[in-house]
């Protein structure tokens, strides 16, 4: 056998038997054809990242607390964080109360933490608790800029899970959806700006209980629709977002968690049958045979 066959030809126990001039003839036309589909189903998973200084001093991580004692903001800059590769990681280390100018409490922070990823991927999540009134909190990642995606689709999913401290209920309102959603996920966020997905419900329970509100989108996971998100395809996106928005009831609890990926499709059956097509066509042109 001759030795092309036998380097290109076979194929586990078995072998795929051809003159030498149709070998090389196929080995072109696999390459060709491979690389169209690699090209058509390539992810996002080598996209740079970027964590784009939209707040002075390149910050990652941005919350706000705010009640009828005033209003108080604080910054988490990107080198408290720690990069793994194309991933970038941060948590909280402490405790930590937000408080106004005045050195009144307004909230505090008892858990955050912001995972992004070069996929791209945010995940955001935290557990606040209200002041001595009901506090307005927003918790929002930084801007994550990537390399260009073409025919980007996504999902999102976030829950929140608020307790009574105090006995006397809890309630949680969103500041999105007219005031009826508590997350929201966002592509290419400044001008031109799409809001990809708003999630979690409002949420009022009695004294001393626990609840939890969450959502996922596209619902049932991987199924999209005109009626469930208009503009899918997202076409071309370079950048997103998360934040959570909400008010929560005084001195009470609310632990919140989501992830938003984004996701280049996979070729289609007819794309892939097309490429097969051609290259059987290709195959099947007769020889040339010089004098």
């Amino acid at each position: 056998m001759e030795r092309g066959i036998n380097e290109y030809g076979q194929r586990g126990n078995g072998a795929i038997i051809m003159t030498k001039g149709r070998l090389e003839k196929s080995v072109i036309v696999c390459l060709v054809s491979l690389s169209a589909v690699s090209a058509s189903s390539t992810r996002a998973a080598a996209s740079a990242i970027d964590m784009n200084p939209r707040w002075d001093g390149g910050q990652a991580l941005r919350i706000v607390a705010s009640s009828d004692s005033g209003q108080a903001e604080v910054l988490i800059p990107e080198s408290s964080g720690v990069w793994i590769g194309e991933d970038w990681f941060y948590s909280l280390s402490r405790p930590l109360s937000i408080q106004s100018s005045e050195g009144l409490v307004l909230g505090r922070l008892e858990r955050l933490v912001l995972v992004v990823s070069g996929s791209p991927q945010v995940s955001l999540n935290f557990l606040v608790k209200a002041g001595a009134s009901d506090t307005q909190f927003l918790i929002e990642s930084e801007l994550l800029s990537f390399t260009t995606i073409a025919s980007a689709t996504g999902r999102a999913s976030a829950g929140i899970t608020v307790t009574d401290l105090d006995g006397d209920g809890v309630h949680l309102q969103g500041a999105f959806g007219d005031s009826t959603r508590a997350y929201q996920s966002r592509i290419n966020p400044g001008p031109g700006e799409m809001t990809f997905a708003e999630l979690v419900e409002n949420v009022v329970l009695g004294p001393g209980g626990s609840i939890t509100s969450h959502g996922i989108f596209p619902s049932p996971v991987g199924v999209f629709s005109a009626t469930s998100q208009a503009g899918l395809p997202l076409h071309s996106a370079d950048s997103m977002q998360s934040a959570f928005e909400f008010t929560l009831s005084a001195n009470d609890v609310a632990g919140g968690t989501s992830v938003f990926a984004l996701t280049i499709p996979e070729p289609s059956v007819g794309v892939f049958a097309a490429f097969v097509g051609v290259s059987w066509l290709l195959l099947r042109r007769p020889e040339r045979h010089r004098p």
